[in-house]
């Protein structure tokens, strides 16, 4: 009894230390993090970092915002960052705003759910996304 007890614990312990060696191995720096926003937000005209997905926004501020930039009928790159945590922390640092959602056109942050929204409501919004995607 002993010995299986002994020899659960070797496999319990060598599945955790696989676990961990994977997990580290997909973990990125925080420079390629960077590297990957800076390439996502330059190289698609429209870009939202949101919670869930377009079709299945994961709050309210996330679905206002997608369905004010859906609304022009552009294509729209999404992040889902709760499907990426490194994306999560790392958007957040990569302009020095707090919050999500997080929109970006023509490489440029445009802002979150209040700004956006103020935008698509005042008219600002629709010349900047056509000429992104004009572009």
């Amino acid at each position: 009894m002993v010995e299986r007890l002994i020899r659960n614990q070797q496999i319990v312990s060598s599945i955790l230390t696989v676990g961990l060696i994977v997990k580290e191995e997909s973990m990125k720096t925080e420079s390629q993090v960077q590297s990957e926003i800076k390439k996502t937000v330059e190289s698609n005209p429209v870009v939202i970092y949101m919670k869930g997905t377009r079709e299945a926004p994961q709050c309210g501020f996330s679905a206002a915002t997608i369905n004010a930039l859906q609304s022009y009928n552009v294509p729209i790159h999404v992040v889902d960052i709760l499907a990426d945590m490194q994306a999560r922390e790392g958007v957040k640092k990569f302009t020095n705003w707090p919050t999500i959602p997080q929109v970006f056109i023509n490489g440029k942050f445009i802002g979150g759910c209040d700004i956006v929204t103020e935008m698509h409501e005042n008219g600002e919004l629709e010349p900047l996304i056509k000429e992104a995607v004009k572009s």
